[in-house]
């Protein structure tokens, strides 16, 4: 009997214990999400009111993935002609997006610019859509062109998130120039991470011919400067590399004896954390800078960077290295060393693949200030830090 009374007395005791655990867990946990600096505030919004936070994703299990965000903050796209709450919509950056694009149809330039779609982001994050991309006067009359491509994995949402980063930033630094973000369809997830990768790699390739076909049907007289990260320094550089390659072609066969040469503007590459082959991108630049030698590029190196570590293993387990991992061929750097500049950033960014962390990288934002220039654009207001990474 005293067994009997034993046994049921240690039985309550640990319920009381394991309850008592519970509920100072429960309280714990609580206040640890009232303090959690990395939850995406909103302001009041009939429509989207919601506090949801970052989730943090170990790259170890999804290489070549940037950091999964959610927005709910973000405007619904406003129609040409129809005015929002918040008074007059000023223009922050521009938006060309290629999600409704399905593959197939990029083989084809003409029937891929057809599908682009135009929206513009004011710094409060109200989306406008736009029927015609006619903006593009104001970028024609020779200021400073910033194009934008983001990585893998990212959807529309962070890629607001991703572009009003890069333009805050570039308000720090002092960039002048009109800022363009190229939105992919890298957001949906394919099954199997080495087939997704795979396949966004594929579509990261198609995308600089629509880039390229883009950048071709105006005349830019400024500068154009290009950043890509991740995959998307694969869209930037063929894109170039493209471009490039048509005009020493047509220049050859005395199409373009004539043209005036501020049509044929001057190109910058920033490549970030480059998820693209070693060898491809010392063929493409060699035989871009023999074309045009006013090219001028950077290329970011992470030696820690757990993702670009894992890119030899999307084709083979002794496949081609990423740029960003290993860097330029030797040979490269000394042919080039008037148009390639290496920036070494293992110890300013460490161990990780954060599109974050990359852009307060010191030498990164040394070379972005190389182009020169004032900002135009006015500061942003308090609301908008809701949107901050």
């Amino acid at each position: 009997m005293n067994v009997v009374r034993v046994i049921l007395f240690a039985v309550i005791v640990a319920d009381l214990t394991i309850s008592a655990g519970w509920t100072a867990g429960a309280g714990t946990i609580g206040k640890l999400r009232d303090n959690d600096p990395q939850v995406v505030g909103t302001e009041p919004n009939p429509a989207f009111v919601a506090q949801l936070p970052i989730q943090q994703v170990d790259l170890y299990d999804h290489p070549l993935q940037d950091r999964i965000i959610t927005l709910s903050s973000l405007a619904r796209p406003f129609e040409p002609g129809e005015s929002g709450d918040k008074g007059e919509h000023i223009p922050w950056f521009w938006v060309i997006d290629t999600r409704s694009i399905p593959t197939s149809a990029l083989k084809n330039p003409t029937e891929a610019l057809a599908g682009l779609r135009f929206f513009t982001v004011d710094e409060t994050g109200a989306v406008r859509k736009l029927r015609s991309d006619d903006w593009v006067e104001r970028i024609e009359r020779g200021q400073p062109l910033w194009v934008v491509v983001h990585g893998n994995r990212v959807d529309s949402h962070e890629a607001f998130a991703f572009m009003m980063s890069f333009c805050r930033m570039s308000r720090q630094i002092g960039l002048d120039g009109t800022f363009v973000l190229w939105s992919w369809p890298s957001g949906v997830m394919v099954r199997g991470i080495a087939r997704d990768s795979r396949l966004k790699a594929m579509r990261a390739d198609l995308e600089s011919s629509a880039l390229a076909s883009w950048l071709a049907s105006h005349s830019l007289r400024g500068p154009v400067n290009l950043v890509g990260y991740s995959f998307g320094a694969r869209t930037v550089m063929q894109a170039v590399w493209q471009i490039t390659m048509q005009r020493s072609v047509a220049a050859s066969e005395l199409l373009e004896m004539d043209a005036p040469s501020q049509d044929r503007p001057a190109f910058t590459l920033f490549l970030i954390a480059p998820a693209m082959d070693t060898a491809a991108f010392d063929r493409m630049i060699q035989e871009t800078v023999q074309a045009n030698p006013s090219l001028r590029v950077f290329v970011t190196v992470n030696r820690l960077d757990p993702a670009l570590r894992w890119y030899r293993h999307l084709w083979s387990y002794h496949g081609p290295s990423a740029l960003g991992w290993q860097g330029p061929f030797c040979h490269t750097q000394k042919d080039l060393v008037d148009s390639l500049d290496v920036l070494d950033v293992t110890r300013q960014v460490g161990h990780t693949h954060r599109w974050e962390t990359y852009l307060t990288a010191p030498a990164l934002r040394r070379a972005f200030q190389r182009t020169g220039g004032t900002l135009l654009t006015p500061s942003p207001p308090q609301s908008a830090a809701s949107f901050r990474p």
